[in-house]
């Protein structure tokens, strides 16, 4: 089985985009980078967001997504009438990851990197604006179906990244936690009885982004 790696990198600044509905400003469009990148709580040098009060800050400084979900991806969207080849970086990642996804990667995982190191921190909640750039109608309610979201992770210790550079994993506090699990309680288990007890354990994740634990802590409140 291949180790966890770093197949790509990817920065953006935000742009204005031109759209039938309306135009977009986004920082959707990443493109990959070659040779180091300097990788902060900040996020990465170089990158960064159009919405400051939805995306970026320290519980969301390195997006990282599967390179195992593009090939589906792209034969999906051929299915649907076809759509132009999907590069790395299409989904606003950071880091485009091998042997990583969401059935494999839990909150509170730390990862090292050379001298970075890396906690995962919640599941990627997709906007309406990465289906407006990619022009997919209804992208957003499919990731969130399909718990192909990606993850977020938090830096704990800054260091250097770049391509192909092997992501070691060094702590697992919350094995049970996995990104899927955590995707398919917010959106398909909501209201479930039987997943209660998971909503109020997940509600005392110290490490889980108050982003999401908020909402877990709200609806355990509420029975």
């Amino acid at each position: 089985m291949p180790s966890a790696r770093i197949l790509s990198i990817q920065t953006a600044q935000p742009v204005r985009l031109p759209r039938p509905e309306g135009q977009l400003y986004t920082a959707c469009g990443k493109t990959s980078v070659h040779g180091r990148v300097w990788v902060s709580p900040g996020g990465l040098e170089g990158d960064r967001q159009a919405d400051t009060k939805n995306h970026g800050g320290p519980d969301r400084a390195v997006l990282a997504y599967a390179a195992a979900h593009y090939p589906v991806w792209q034969a999906e969207l051929d299915g649907q009438g076809g759509h132009a080849p999907l590069a790395w970086g299409a989904f606003g990642e950071n880091f485009t990851v091998e042997a990583m996804d969401e059935a494999s990667v839990a909150i509170g995982d730390q990862y090292a990197c050379g001298t970075l190191r890396l906690e995962v921190s919640y599941p990627r909640e997709p906007c309406t604006k990465l289906a407006r750039f990619l022009q997919v109608h209804g992208l957003d309610h499919k990731i969130r179906s399909t718990l192909r979201s990606g993850w977020f992770f938090r830096v704990l210790n800054a260091g250097w990244a770049e391509m192909d550079q092997e992501l070691v994993l060094q702590a697992r506090p919350f094995p049970q936690w996995t990104i899927a699990r955590v995707s398919a309680i917010m959106y398909q288990g909501w209201h479930d009885p039987e997943e209660r007890d998971a909503i109020r354990e997940l509600a005392q994740v110290e490490v889980f982004s108050w982003n999401w634990r908020k909402r877990f802590v709200q609806r355990a409140r509420e029975g």
